[in-house]
């Protein structure tokens, strides 16, 4: 699978989004891109043409992240609730 979205330039409140603050961006006509491909090995590899980086990760590894993600996500989200 091949990914294309284009660059961002943060003008003002890049971090105040955090927040929830506003923040001014504007999309520019410069694309990132990725590809993504799945092996027959079960892992997966990202490449990135642009920078000439890539990572292969196998399902067991990327499940485990986005595990403790997904968890760490939620416990932030509960503690800024109890602020309020």
């Amino acid at each position: 699978m091949d990914i294309k979205a284009p660059g961002v330039i943060k003008l003002l409140g890049e971090h105040a989004v955090v927040y929830g603050k506003l923040s001014v961006a504007v999309a520019v006509s410069l694309y990132a891109r990725a590809s993504v491909a799945d092996s027959k090995s079960g892992s997966i590899t990202i490449l990135l043409p642009d920078i000439k980086e890539g990572r292969s990760i196998n399902r067991q590894e990327l499940e485990r992240l986005y595990s403790g993600y997904k968890s760490a996500e939620i416990n932030a989200f509960v503690e800024a609730e109890g602020k309020r």
